[in-house]
């Protein structure tokens, strides 16, 4: 003869009085048929295998995935210290760079009063090129 379990959330589906506010069959799911206790042992017995499959795998993978962090967080901590490295040249670099740049600016502007200077020159209109073109120079000076 095959019982009915009652399933562990039957007694908060059914409210207070438990059995006698309505047939537990009512508050099966459709697809739910009575299981015998062989079959219920049965199924006990494939989801400890399962869960044995399960625990196997975990422990398969386990030094794979701990290999993985590992070197995820190694990575990390490379590529903050080559941050650190590179916060640190720039540091060094930037004052220097900003130096010879102040240079460099004096110097443009030493050459472009050079130049603004060279435009007060009157060049001759005609030049002696002993029949030789020099083309259009207007935009030398």
């Amino acid at each position: 003869m095959r019982t009915l379990r009652q399933p562990a959330t039957a007694p908060v589906v059914q409210g207070r009085d438990g059995l006698r506010s309505g047939s537990m069959r009512s508050h099966l799911p459709q697809a739910s048929t009575a299981i015998s206790p062989q079959e219920s042992s049965q199924q006990r017995s494939e989801m400890q295998d399962d869960g044995l499959e399960l625990m196997s795998y975990i422990s398969d993978n386990f030094g794979d995935v701990k290999q993985l962090l590992f070197d995820i967080s190694d990575g990390i901590k490379k590529l903050t210290a080559r941050e650190e490295e590179s916060r640190k040249r720039e540091e060094q670099i930037f004052p220097a760079l900003q130096e010879r740049v102040e240079e460099l600016s004096i110097k443009v502007e030493t050459f472009n009063k050079m130049v603004e200077s060279a435009g007060a020159i009157v060049v001759p209109e005609a030049l002696d090129t002993d029949g030789v073109d020099l083309g259009d120079m207007s935009n030398l000076f």
